[in-house]
């Protein structure tokens, strides 16, 4: 196991690898990290056990499993349970239908709940704004200095790539 990651960083395949394994007592088993930030650089600082790390998508995995046990443990009764009887400022949230002629925006119930499902699955219609800069919601809140942020759009069972939820 350990030639095949040193064996990668000395090719220039990957920069810098780490590994860990913990048992369930919580001591370690394995620790080791070599290489640099840099695959191209060996002179480049190291990669190291506290190396910081961008994970971005890596956690939905993490997340899925956590609810899976949630749901395994009794603790939520289905993934087809609305959010808000967990989370109940999800059931404040409204749908944006667009601008009035103040250029105000226009928002409404939703016809429908946010499932944990809809959150797994990316199809809750909640996305990012600053996905598409060319819809009306994003130029709202940049005229207003409001950061980006997000939109309840009511595409329910449409894939919308939104992961907020994920770190819920």
């Amino acid at each position: 196991m350990t030639y095949n990651r040193r064996e990668s960083v000395k090719v220039h395949r990957v920069p810098g690898i780490g590994a860990i394994v913990i048992d369930k007592t919580g001591k370690t088993l394995f620790n080791e990290s070599f290489g640099t930030l840099d695959a191209n650089d060996h002179n480049a600082r190291p990669f190291t056990n506290d190396t910081q790390l961008f994970l971005w998508s890596c956690t939905k995995l993490i997340t899925s499993l956590c609810a899976l046990q949630l749901l395994e443990q009794g603790k939520i009764s289905s993934l087809d349970d609305p959010v808000k009887k967990y989370l109940p400022q999800v059931g404040q949230f409204e749908v944006f239908e667009g601008f009035d002629k103040n250029g105000s925006p226009i928002l409404r119930k939703p016809n429908s709940q946010i499932t944990i499902m809809h959150l797994m699955t990316h199809t809750s219609g909640l996305t990012y704004d600053f996905w598409e800069v060319d819809k009306p919601m994003f130029d709202y809140r940049a005229s207003k200095g409001q950061q980006s942020g997000t939109d309840a759009l009511e595409e329910e069972n449409e894939f919308q790539f939104y992961d907020v939820f994920f770190g819920v």
